[in-house]
């Protein structure tokens, strides 16, 4: 079977012609009331909505969760707290040692129980001893001069009575025994270089035969050292300015004069025109001494 003579021959198709035989085909017009038009929409818009109702998506299916139910109970519930704390004792005692040196031995275990006087630490004694050594070593050079200054002093005298020997001689001789005799100690409870360094800033320290810092001990135990040099408690004076210095010279037995606070030039004056030549001559008695020790309370409770 051959199709192709079933096709149309378009250049033999005559225009005019199929535009008459439209012409002549019957037209047909569809009227509607308006009630039908309202079905008709109505119609319309229903079948709408049935398509939107059958073509949307369906939603995922929900897993619901599984949950372990059990019965309640009561019970206790401990309550735990984190604070930052300290512990202290009940006793704080804070040591301190009056000198430095390297820690030898600790004589005590902590949280222990301790007796007044019992000794806690040992320091290296070695530095410290051979300071005690220097200064005993100075006081016996201070003593060795005055006995010579003694001597020369017991030469002079009988030579100058048979003029023998000049006046300037004489007290000279007079001027070195006397130096000699009344040696200078400065006692602190400083440090020993501190002492010293001050002592020169002021030019005093020419005027010092030996300082005792607080590496020798306390200001009563470095008197002791003096009296254990030679030197008798009775010819030895203790020069302070406060009670502390005067106990210190009672509880080795020697004179003790006071520089007053406020008072100063007085008190040194006092001291070289009074209470040294009592010294001096045997005649700082008792009742002396308690008359200066009033004088200080006096002055420093006002």
């Amino acid at each position: 079977m051959k199709f192709d003579k079933l096709k149309p021959n378009l250049q033999e198709l005559n225009l005019n012609g199929v535009k008459k035989a439209a012409s002549r085909v019957a037209h047909v017009r569809i009227r509607l009331s308006r009630g039908q038009w309202i079905g008709v929409i109505a119609g319309l818009v229903v079948v709408t909505v049935l398509l939107v109702i059958l073509l949307r998506p369906r939603p995922a299916a929900v897993v619901l969760p599984v949950v372990a139910v059990e019965p309640v109970t009561t019970e206790d519930v401990n309550i735990y707290g984190d604070y930052v704390g300290r512990i202290r004792a009940q006793q704080f005692v804070e040591i301190r040692a009056r000198v430095e040196g390297y820690l030898e031995k600790m004589l005590f275990a902590e949280g222990t129980y301790i007796r007044k006087g019992q000794t806690l630490f040992v320091i290296d004694p070695r530095v410290y001893r051979a300071r005690v050594d220097k200064a005993k070593a100075q006081l016996n050079k201070a003593r060795a001069q005055a006995l010579k200054a003694k001597r020369d002093l017991d030469r002079i005298r009988p030579l100058f009575e048979q003029s023998a020997a000049s006046q300037l001689e004489l007290d000279n001789a007079t001027a070195a025994y006397e130096s000699a005799v009344a040696d200078v100690a400065v006692v602190s409870a400083a440090n020993e270089s501190a002492i010293a360094s001050e002592w020169k800033r002021y030019g005093l320290a020419r005027h010092a035969d030996v300082i005792f810092g607080q590496e020798v001990g306390s200001k009563a135990n470095s008197i002791a050292t003096m009296l254990a040099c030679g030197y008798e408690s009775r010819k030895v004076m203790m020069v302070g300015d406060a009670m502390g210095d005067a106990q210190a010279a009672a509880a080795n037995g020697v004179a003790f004069v006071p520089i007053l606070p406020g008072r100063e030039a007085d008190s040194w004056r006092r001291l070289q025109e009074e209470a040294l030549p009592k010294l001096l001559h045997g005649t700082f008695s008792p009742a002396y001494q308690a008359e200066l020790l009033a004088a200080l309370r006096s002055a420093l409770h006002g």
